[in-house]
């Protein structure tokens, strides 16, 4: 079970989030498993169902505070404009005798270990480096739960994309695929990745229209036939299947159409 989430805009932030839910073949699995809703990492505490907990609705947090009803204050965002000296996100939900761990792959390759906290609202929280360089780019948060339950051996995995980078610092490292595109990791056994969502100045480049490339991995490795099914706020889907080189192709559409031109907002952002 694979679900995928993110934002698209004009321009602006970017967000993009991994959710995978991964049984072993063959396993013979139980209905409890079949109800094991996706991992989820958002900015916001999230329930155990995955809807962020804060009450914000998506529709109104786009529009600027001056055509926002009172009591619909704008919700905590990431910014590549913005950088903060320490990311911090929530995950829905744990197994208790499940196996949690979290990594983070910071533009220059490195890869650390977040503080982890686990329990009734659980976390991960890490230093974010300030500077021009090889502090540009894209900080890749994983979160990888294993388990086995009734003899069926279960692996969630989360990922968390956040562009790290400010104009003020310069842009260093411009037109470097390394620092610009989301880097794998060789070490997680399932992960969605997906070039070109900033352009060669770090900024959002994601608008309708696009053609995404997504590649399917499994420990660095390529994944034929993985089936992915792309859905928009209004509930458009599209399903595609991975190549021998483990990559599909799914192209936006436009989904936004406000019932008059005096409420369209040229930088929207839809979630899909």
């Amino acid at each position: 079970m694979i679900a995928f989430t993110g934002n698209t805009q004009g321009s602006g932030l970017t967000l993009f989030v991994l959710v995978l839910l991964i049984l072993v073949p063959g396993a013979s699995i139980q209905a409890n498993y079949r109800d094991l809703v996706p991992l989820r990492l958002s900015l916001a505490p999230l329930s155990a169902a995955g809807a962020e907990d804060c009450g914000h609705d998506p529709v109104q947090d786009s529009v600027p505070a001056t055509g926002r009803p009172q009591g619909r204050p704008r919700p905590a965002q990431e910014s590549e404009h913005r950088p903060v000296p320490t990311r911090t996100y929530h995950f829905n939900e744990h197994r208790r005798q499940a196996d949690i761990k979290a990594y983070v792959r910071r533009p220059d390759g490195s890869v650390i270990q977040p503080e982890l906290r686990l329990g009734v609202n659980p976390s991960l929280s890490f230093p974010t480096l300030f500077g021009d360089g090889p502090m540009h780019g894209a900080n890749n948060v994983y979160v990888v739960e294993e388990g086995v339950d009734d003899s069926v051996f279960v692996v969630r995995t989360a990922k968390w994309i956040t562009m790290h980078h400010s104009c003020r610092w310069g842009h260093d490292g411009k037109f470097d695929e390394t620092l610009i595109n989301p880097q794998s990791l060789d070490t997680i056994p399932f992960e969605i990745v997906v070039d070109e969502l900033w352009d060669t100045n770090f900024h959002a480049r994601v608008t309708s229209g696009n053609q995404l490339r997504i590649r399917i991995l499994s420990f660095g490795r390529p994944v034929q036939g993985a089936k992915v099914t792309l859905t928009t706020d209004k509930g458009w889907s599209k399903t595609v299947v991975s190549d021998k080189d483990g990559v599909a192709y799914v192209q936006l559409i436009r989904d936004y159409y406000p019932s008059s031109w005096s409420e369209f907002h040229r930088t929207h952002r839809g979630r899909f």
